[in-house]
């Protein structure tokens, strides 16, 4: 390095965290700017670097492509030194998988190959009689371990106990009669 510069290895760069630093890559590339983060898992970096009228930008480079580090003189501009925590990755990953199962649920909410109004039908099961007691098996709603096949009448319900059974038929036959009252503007 020049002009007041120190050399550091690749290693040392969580020392710098806030510091001006000039990075040399393998590519030839030389960005010069804030040491903005640096995070272990990844192997990377990101420098900011200051633009006009009080803007700036940000550029992340992996750690395997630094060859040369420069901490360069303290502009007075630079933050204080300090060592930023960790990510938790392990609370990351957690998140991603409640994530991915609670959109899986979702996603099981939509049935495949049905129409509109099928499918009208189960949203309106799903909200009144509970998300977990209502589910799709093909193209059949099951609701309290009802059937309800196409064309999703109450006469064509089978299966479940005779008061669930009953009880889904009259819900069925409430939502059909609502849903036909709201097509004709009547509530």
């Amino acid at each position: 390095g020049s002009g007041g510069a120190q050399a550091m290895s690749v290693a040392q760069l969580n020392k710098c965290l806030g510091r001006h630093v000039r990075l040399s890559t393998t590519h030839g590339e030389e960005i010069v700017g804030e040491l903005f983060y640096m995070d272990s898992r990844t192997g990377s970096v990101g420098i900011r670097q200051m633009q006009d009228r009080g803007r700036c930008s940000y550029k992340v480079v992996r750690s395997s492509t630094i060859h040369e580090v420069d901490l360069l003189p303290d502009s007075g501009t630079s933050g204080p030194e300090m060592e930023l925590p960790d990510i938790d990755w392990d609370v990351i990953e957690r998140q991603e998988r409640e994530f991915i199962a609670a959109e899986e649920e979702r996603l099981k909410t939509f049935g495949v190959g049905v129409t509109a109004e099928a499918q009208d039908l189960f949203d309106a099961l799903h909200v009144s009689q509970g998300s977990r007691s209502t589910s799709w098996d093909g193209d059949t709603i099951v609701c309290h371990g009802v059937r309800i096949p196409k064309p999703y009448e109450p006469n064509c319900c089978s299966h479940g106990e005779p008061q669930t059974l009953e009880r889904i038929r009259k819900v069925i036959a409430g939502i059909k009669d609502k849903k036909a009252r709201e097509s004709r503007g009547v509530r």
